[in-house]
């Protein structure tokens, strides 16, 4: 137990080589405790280790099937590794286990929208943000899924809405600036490029 708690604590202050041997250790002394496989996965994550992160991640879903902190960890590794489509596969089995989980929904809808699969952004994108995830990242995509779907106006509304959240949020400004533009606003358009030279 005093493995797992020095390892938590590391996670907490994001000391993930510290946290990495805590929970090895922890696991030494019991290799099947599911939230020490689980805590040696966001370390290995965090280093960037996705070979190790995927091996342990794995493990949890083989302890159990229904473990959606994993499946939406598998999610990340396959991000890392450019690979959209695994990453998709990913997401969408951690949102069928846990639909209510909003970081699982929002970064199904990233992927999505990466992929020009715009419609089908728009549902987990909307989900998250219903499930009050307050995020500029988020509220950009989601933008973003609305432009390519011809709801410029909404999409105007999300890119403003990233912009109070992060106002230095440039690809938002740059997505209004483009928005304005759909929208024949040639002078809203104008003075978001200009923030936007400003910010660079």
């Amino acid at each position: 137990l005093i493995p797992f708690m020095l390892g938590e604590n590391a996670t907490r202050a994001q000391r993930w080589q510290d946290a990495e041997q805590s929970f090895l250790a922890c696991l030494k002394l019991n290799p099947s405790f599911s939230q020490g496989v689980m805590g040696l996965a966001r370390a290995y994550l965090a280093q960037g280790k996705t070979d190790q992160a995927r091996t342990m991640l794995n493990l949890a879903l083989h302890q159990n099937p229904h473990n959606f902190l994993a499946c939406h960890g598998l999610g990340l590794v396959a991000l890392r590794e450019h690979n959209l489509e695994q990453a998709r596969g990913d997401f969408l089995r951690a949102t069928d286990e846990k639909p209510n989980y909003a970081p699982s929904q929002e970064q199904l809808g990233i992927v999505l929208v990466e992929m020009q699969r715009y419609t089908e952004a728009l549902g987990p994108l909307k989900r998250a943000a219903q499930l009050g995830l307050k995020d500029p990242i988020l509220a950009n995509f989601l933008g973003t899924a609305l432009a390519n779907t011809g709801q410029v106006k909404e999409a105007v509304t999300w890119y403003e809405k990233a912009l109070r959240m992060k106002k230095d949020y440039a690809p938002a400004r740059l997505n209004l600036a483009f928005a304005y533009l759909k929208m024949n606003d040639r002078a809203n358009a104008t003075r978001q490029f200009q923030k936007v030279c400003q910010q660079s």
